[in-house]
């Protein structure tokens, strides 16, 4: 089947909207950690007493959900995804907050949601999230003088490191942080300005560039 732009198909909308690039760079991704994992797994296996290639299989099985997960969210519009993270951040904060008190303590860390045989980490899922809402706050910022985006970003990377730390997870928060910054760069902004007394008068105290971060 031939895809043209005069096609109004939900597939053909797709394959001109999407980041290509990024698309099928992640479907490599995917492919090279499991090629890796074949070699890499028979030995952990061993040392757990299971078959040689458990965590193989168990990752390919993994990856037709992933990759499902991945085309859907491809579709979405804009302001669906901002929706979307939103409720991933807040239900993923929420649980990690859980976590903290009622969680099981793993080798000195308290990160894991245990859901009968599945594991899963609520932090994995809220750094995506993270990310998007953080770059629509400082769009809005840029929009509207009177929202006060940047410092709604700045108390969602608070509240996400505080609960990142008390985990205790400190690569992740360092993670976290590097990405945290890297928007802030992209965006153009300076933080110290923030905190001035004149600076909600000042016209460039915040420039972003003039450009969609999403």
């Amino acid at each position: 089947m031939r895809l043209t732009r005069a096609d109004k198909s939900v597939l053909s909308d797709w394959w001109f909207t999407v980041d290509r690039l990024m698309f099928f760079g992640l479907l490599l991704l995917m492919g090279l950690g499991l090629v890796l994992s074949l070699a890499a797994s028979p030995p952990i296996a061993a040392k757990y007493n299971l078959e040689p290639f458990y965590f193989v299989r168990r990752q390919a099985a993994l990856l037709l959900p992933a990759v499902a997960i991945m085309f859907a969210a491809s579709t979405l519009t804009p302001k669906q995804i901002r929706r979307a993270s939103l409720i991933i951040f807040l239900t993923g904060i929420a649980l990690m907050a859980v976590i903290l008190v009622v969680g099981p303590e793993i080798k000195g860390a308290k990160r894991w949601l245990q859901l009968g045989p599945v594991s899963l980490q609520p932090s994995e899922f809220v750094k995506p999230a993270f990310i998007v809402l953080t770059a629509w706050l400082f769009n809005e910022a840029q929009k509207w003088r009177d929202v006060p985006g940047i410092q709604l970003a700045v108390a969602l990377y608070a509240v996400f490191a505080v609960l990142l730390v008390m985990q205790p997870d400190f690569g992740q928060t360092l993670l976290v942080t590097l990405v945290w910054g890297a928007l802030v760069y992209m965006a153009g902004i300076n933080l110290c300005l923030l905190y001035t007394s004149d600076a909600a008068d000042e016209e460039d105290s915040v420039d972003l560039g003039g450009r969609r971060i999403i």
